[in-house]
């Protein structure tokens, strides 16, 4: 339409023109200047002469001027009556990280079947009673800040609120904070802190116990019980009457109620090892022995004179492991503890523990693993007693156990059985991962699986036994989409999907239910702009909770990218495929594109999620064409697609890539093949460095965000999950190929930046310094960008900006670039 009107607008222009020549002096006429002939002197016009115009022609050709110009704004009206005359703004590199563009999610914490509380959009902590259809202020904004809380709790009645403060974030999931527990009642806190003290520490963790006001804290890796809470105005703050639970805890070595950095990042993900019964009167809690691991060091800068070395206790691939064990106690007894007694067939080697689950007040049901972790074993462990007889065993001889949650039993029922996800073999197609039905009355217990099919659930949210149903979220829909359906005990496969078309332009959920399942909240995560909503499961009862308008107003003046979704066969396997495709896409020139890869074990890049972020600024500043590609050894596609990468890191999920954009190449000819890019985070930072040093003809350059160059310097759980144990009568030759630093002449030539933080606890610093230290003895350059005191997600805000600030710059001047031996055969 803009052209249009210019050429409209030029056509009248000139006309104007060519009127002013005819009545006043000569003119020279050019398409974009006009201009006067100077006069002489002697030809200037002093005072007021006769004039000669021709009054009438100039008001007849301006008549028609106008006549002329309004029937082109008609026409174009006509022709394009749904188009904005204002065009679409690009998305910024600022809007990468305004809130504005970030979508909101409705948080809650369940108290009861009908009643929660959550942080309102205004920061207020407030309650709400579905049932009764009530609600009310628990915390004002203006208090919160006060306090100093980041972080909070409230207990079952509503009484009080425990308040994180002064928050140190320590690794994935746990951190330090001086706790504060704030009186509804009188407006009123008070610090808590450990017998003996005057003053509030910091503490690793502290928590409601269930039911009630009584506390459950962690101080110097003991844990301590704080039966009540004073109800006075207290001056100092409490927690001399609090009962040491444990006495042996000692920082970095002995850890009580609180895993160790491996088992937190990943076996637990959670910040405490302390499992309650469901009234609050018996708990299990994990005790870790770190004393025969090897510690980690990086220095801390800090602005320090000297700088200081932090250390903690890291296995690695092949080095000793910490013990563990588990202990149950009685809040009426808590001298009495009784150790829980793994199965011979674990016990006699290093082993894990990875579920704590309490089926009622005289048994636990706990999951141990094997260390390879090919052998998993539930057992039903006696609370008197500790003994653990087993219930269920599998073993998988040709890839790991995949873990998708914790057991849910039946409550109150007789016999007692429980659900949880299990592999199921489909014919020709191997193992898919369904729902099972395990009973406890007999071992080993007696398995029904309750859905099957080609396609994979992801999680099982809930067990109604009195309703005789499972909820789970599943794949059923599309390998890219999260649904989410019930299934009958009684009836298996006979299934109901409770989210699909609820919503338009929205297939991918998550979900949590109220503790009796009445209630449940669904997030709407995409691929249009997410929602909440609440749900009754016995009704059809539905509150819209969230909509983000704010978000949905903002995008409307944005062109951000769009997502297309590809499959390509490569022999009897699929590729997923996901392509960021620019705004005002011109399809007669030749786009660039970067592959953003992860491909770690069971990973998924390819999904129907919502997301803009460095990918959207990308595609609509510089043109790219952002592809992610899951490759084999990702997941959701049975078991054959994803045990392809067992022992084989850095192997095909790299050839995938590479196979990927071959196939993309020659689908698309808009599409500049010798301008092709790959960058990755961690496992994609190795994936995108494996994929540069492949001596392949794709990629001719990358980005490694804190990756992994050597997997013998990752740890032990992690790794040897995946790829065995690095020893020559296991796998050592699968562990030598993950080297990156001995490929590094083979990037020589490509444009390589290298990005890591000093303080990385994950992937450690170590090995982007042994990379360098390989690419400079090879002589090749390369851009590096290190930042001191930074963890591995480089989440300080200021440090954020600067990465993508850097990695944006990096790739516009990459796809600027001529290469050599940009030949390519397709």
């Amino acid at each position: 339409m803009v052209q249009l009107f210019s050429k409209c607008w030029l056509r009248v222009r000139t006309s104007l023109r060519r009127l002013a020549c005819s009545h006043h002096q000569p003119c020279c006429i050019d398409a974009n200047v006009m201009f006067s002939l100077k006069k002489s002197p002697s030809e200037e016009l002093v005072g007021g002469g006769s004039d000669n115009r021709n009054w009438r022609g100039i008001a007849i050709s301006l008549v028609v001027i106008l006549l002329i110009v309004s029937l082109i704004v008609i026409a174009v009206f006509i022709v394009m009556p749904g188009e904005d005359w204002h065009l679409p703004k690009e998305f910024l590199f600022d809007d990468i990280f305004n809130e504005t563009f970030k979508p909101k999610h409705y948080d809650v914490q369940w108290l009861s079947g009908s009643k929660y509380v959550h942080k309102d959009n205004y920061n207020n902590i407030i309650w709400k009673d579905l049932q009764l259809d009530q609600s009310g202020v628990l915390l004002t904004n203006r208090t919160l800040d006060e306090e100093g809380g980041t972080k909070f709790w409230v207990n079952s009645d509503m009484t009080h609120i425990l308040l994180a403060c002064s928050v140190r974030d320590l690794y994935r999931h746990s951190f330090y904070a001086k706790y504060k527990l704030y009186n509804i009642e009188t407006g009123s806190s008070v610090g808590l802190t450990a017998p003996g003290l005057k003053e509030t520490v910091d503490l690793r963790y502290a928590a409601w116990v269930p039911g009630g006001s009584a506390l459950i804290y962690v101080y110097k890796n003991d844990m301590y019980y704080l039966e009540s809470i004073p109800h006075g105005d207290e001056k100092v703050p409490v927690g001399d009457t609090a009962v040491r639970i444990t006495e042996t805890g000692e920082e970095g070595t002995i850890f009580n109620g609180i895993p160790d950095w491996v088992y937190e990042e990943e076996l637990l993900s959670r910040d405490n090892a302390i499992y309650w019964s469901s009234d609050g009167t018996k708990l299990v809690y994990a005790s870790f022995n770190d004393t025969d691991v090897d510690k980690a060091r990086y220095p801390k800068y800090e602005n320090l004179r000297y700088s200081e070395l932090e250390e903690f206790s890291y296995p690695k691939a092949g080095y000793q492991n910490p013990t563990v064990s588990l202990q149950v106690t009685s809040i009426a007894d808590l001298g009495n503890q009784v150790t829980l007694v793994p199965p011979d067939t674990i016990s006699k080697r290093d082993y894990y523990y990875h579920h704590v689950v309490w089926v009622n007040d005289d048994l636990i049901a706990v999951t141990w693993l094997n260390r390879p972790q090919n052998y998993s074993v539930l057992t039903l462990c006696r609370v008197d007693s500790g003994a653990c007889q087993i219930n269920y065993e599998y073993e998988t001889p040709g890839g790991w156990i995949v873990d998708r949650g914790a057991p849910k039993f039946s409550e109150g029922s007789s016999p007692i059985d429980y659900v949880r996800i299990l592999p199921q073999r489909e014919v020709a197609h191997g193992n898919f991962y369904h729902v099972a039905l395990v009973t406890t009355d007999e071992s080993p217990g007696r398995v029904t699986f309750l859905t099957q099919g080609t396609w994979e659930v992801t999680s099982i949210v809930a067990y109604s036994q009195s309703d005789k149903l499972v909820y789970y979220i599943s794949t059923e829909q599309s390998i890219r989409s999260r649904e989410l359906y019930s299934v009958s005990t009684e009836r298996p496969f006979t299934r109901r999907c409770l989210s699909c078309d609820l919503h338009v332009n929205c297939t991918y959920y998550d979900t949590s239910f109220s503790p009796d399942n009445s209630w449940y909240k669904l997030n709407c995560l995409g691929p249009g702009i997410p929602r909440t909503t609440l749900h009754q499961t016995s009704t059809d009862r539905v509150l819209v909770v969230e909509t983000n308008e704010a978000l949905t107003k903002a995008l409307e003046g944005k062109a951000y990218p769009n997502k297309t979704f590809y499959e390509i066969q490569v022999g009897e396997y699929k590729l997923p495929i996901q392509m960021w495709i620019p705004p005002k896409m011109d399809l007669n020139r030749k786009h660039p594109i970067l592959v953003h890869v992860y491909g770690g074990p069971g990973s998924q890049m390819v999904n129907d999620r919502f997301e803009l972020g460095w990918n959207a600024y990308l595609s609509s500043k510089y043109f790219v064409i952002v592809v992610n590609i899951d490759g084999r050894g990702s997941g959701f596609q049975g078991e054959k697609h994803l045990y392809q990468i067992y022992k084989r890191f850095g192997t095909v999920e790299v050839q995938d890539q590479v196979i990927g954009v071959r196939h993309i190449l020659k689908m698309f000819p808009y599409i500049n093949s010798t301008k092709v890019g790959i960058w990755g985070w961690s496992y994609g930072g190795f994936a995108a460095s494996m994929a540069l040093s492949s001596e392949n003809d794709i990629f001719k350059y990358g980005i490694a965000v804190a990756p992994v160059t050597d997997f013998r310097y990752y740890d032990s759980i992690y790794t040897e999950r995946y790829m065995g144990l690095p020893e020559s009568c296991d796998n050592m030759e699968g562990y030598k190929h993950t080297n990156v630093s001995a490929r590094a002449r083979n990037i020589k030539g490509f444009n390589f930046l290298l990005v890591h933080g000093t303080a990385d606890d994950n992937v450690h610093f170590q090995n982007s310094a042994d990379f360098v230290r390989s690419l400079v003895q090879e002589e090749v350059v390369l851009r590096t960008q290190f930042y001191p005191d930074q963890r591995h997600s480089l989440d300080d805000s200021h440090v954020q900006r600067h990465l993508y600030d850097i990695m944006s710059d990096f790739v516009n001047n990459s796809i600027q670039r001529k290469y050599l031996n940009t030949e390519l055969h397709v």
